[in-house]
């Protein structure tokens, strides 16, 4: 991964973006931890990496007739369309065209399903605000930070219950529902317990106070 985020050169074509790479890897081995789905983390870290620069693209940086275009490239699906994109935009272009075919083959050759045609469907991305769900309360409520805070974190416990329920009734496969849970856990806890705090102490700090939590 660390090899692949360094060939792509982000830091230095998009220096505005947030470098995520390690958190999203963190982030896989908590939803997929078993040895044998490699390729799940692999895609998982890949797509939250570009995912990240994405979201800073669309909400930070772009303009308007820029994330236009980048939206008719995406519908498009052909690299040809990146000669009408700015350079910068044609970075996220092709990691994103590469690392989606890259699962589209893995599908195909492992499963015999073609998965193009459902990840199409997703690129459909609406300019966006920064603000966070804190602040937007904050501002509705003329509350103080801390009881915002406190607010969210009810929001989250309570989705959480309703998840779990979800989880404990559904009819989909055992590894499915457990792996979607694994997922919410495991970004919860690494924000709960700071991404400095991982990349100081390391993923076996982490998993002592996962086991605690």
């Amino acid at each position: 991964m660390d090899r692949w985020w360094k060939g792509l050169k982000m830091k230095d074509k998009l220096p505005f973006a947030r470098d995520r790479m390690l958190e999203c890897y963190f982030w896989a081995m908590g939803t997929v931890p078993d040895p044998k789905f490699s390729k799940c983390r692999r895609n998982l870290t890949k797509y939250g990496s570009i995912a990240t620069l994405l979201d800073d693209v669309y909400d930070t940086y772009g303009s308007m007739d820029e994330l236009h275009k980048y939206t008719t490239a995406v519908k498009r699906w052909d690299l040809e369309a990146i000669v009408e994109l700015p350079e910068y935009m044609n970075v996220c272009y092709k990691a994103m065209y590469n690392h989606v075919n890259e699962m589209v083959e893995d599908a195909l050759n492992t499963h015999g399903l073609d998965i193009l045609p459902y990840i199409k469907d997703q690129v459909e991305m609406e300019r966006g605000e920064t603000t966070n769900s804190i602040q937007c309360y904050m501002i509705q409520e003329g509350v103080s930070e801390e009881e915002a805070r406190d607010h969210i974190k009810d929001l989250i416990c309570d989705s959480m219950k309703k998840f779990n329920k979800l989880v404990a009734h559904s009819s989909l496969p055992t590894g499915f529902a457990e792996t979607a849970l694994a997922m919410i856990s495991s970004l919860s806890k690494i924000y709960k317990y700071r991404y400095d705090d991982i990349m100081r102490d390391g993923w076996s700090a982490l998993q002592v106070k996962w086991d605690l939590y």
